[in-house]
């Protein structure tokens, strides 16, 4: 079904045709078995389409051939059971939420566009995959049920998150995951983590909420003043990097339980005045670290004394 109007409009409108220039038609609405088509032709340049509350949900979204200006404005969250396109000319604005619901293999391209939507992979024995690489901002990326598949490509969040006990599974291959906020595997049951040799960066102060899971590498970032982050679960990491901050101040990780690390544990103090410390979160409470190698400058082993 493709997209007829130049105005622009809503998603629910009598805005759809079957053939690309054809006429509209309400008969045309494309439904979740269909593939909704926006392109230079029927839409003006710098136009905004809204994908309304009206009705939800919609099959595969292919604005893949959309290099003129436009903006894709979701007024209320979207519930997709195919493919995500987008084009090289598409701005997207929303607070909602993109529900990726298919019950196969749905793909994502984000064609070097962020998204401000959030993203939920709710798919019952299905698969999410990128395209290429993924940026939502500091919105939060979800998997609440099927697979999520990176395919090695970066992606750029808020949070990374899936606490529950549906059964899913996330594959970060080699991609580096940059998160804004925090990553939340609290509930870790029926979650399988292929980790690969994925780099998770988070910025300090955020906390990681491992699952108990086995990651390859993460690092806390520098930045200035004083931050504590939270590490809980008892996770395994193949590098675990805490920078120290760029200015006077102190870093830190506490820990809720033991943690191992199989290659290197850095903690990068820089001088005197730019501190890390590693310590037990609970006073009077030994944790364990079990570490194959330490590199450790301005790194202040508190858990020693806790």
């Amino acid at each position: 079904m493709y997209w007829v109007t130049a105005a622009g409009g809503n998603w629910s409108g009598n805005n759809w045709a079957a053939t690309s220039g054809g006429a509209a038609s309400t008969d045309n609405f494309p439904l979740a078995q269909d593939t909704a088509v926006i392109q230079n032709t029927g839409l003006n340049t710098s136009a905004t389409v809204t994908m309304d509350s009206a009705v939800p949900y919609t099959g595969t979204v292919d604005m893949s051939g959309r290099t003129s200006a436009m903006t894709l404005s979701l007024g209320a969250s979207q519930t997709i059971y195919g493919d995500w396109k987008n084009g090289s000319g598409t701005t997207i604005t929303t607070t909602a939420v993109l529900i990726f619901s298919g019950r196969n293999t749905q793909t994502i391209t984000s064609a070097g566009k962020t998204s401000t939507a959030q993203i939920n992979v709710d798919s019952y024995g299905g698969s999410v995959e990128l395209a290429d690489a993924l940026n939502i901002g500091s919105n939060n990326l979800n998997v609440v049920n099927g697979t999520f598949d990176t395919k090695n490509y970066n992606v750029t969040a808020g949070t990374l998150s899936s606490s529950n006990s549906n059964v899913r599974t996330i594959n970060l291959g080699s991609s580096t995951v940059t998160l804004s906020s925090n990553v939340t595997f609290t509930t870790s049951t029926n979650l399988t983590l292929n980790s690969g040799t994925s780099q998770i960066n988070l910025n300090p102060g955020a906390t990681f909420a491992g699952g108990g899971l086995t990651f390859y590498n993460l690092s806390f970032a520098t930045g200035s003043g004083s931050a504590t982050s939270v590490i809980t679960g008892a996770n395994t990491f193949n590098n675990l990097t805490v920078n120290g901050p760029n200015a006077a101040g102190i870093y830190g990780a506490t820990f809720a339980v033991n943690q191992t690390i199989t290659g290197t544990l850095t903690c990068a103090g820089a001088t005197a005045v730019r501190r890390v410390f590693l310590r037990s979160d609970t006073l009077g409470t030994t944790c364990t670290l079990t570490v194959n190698s330490l590199s450790a400058d301005g790194c202040y082993r508190d858990w020693e004394t806790q």
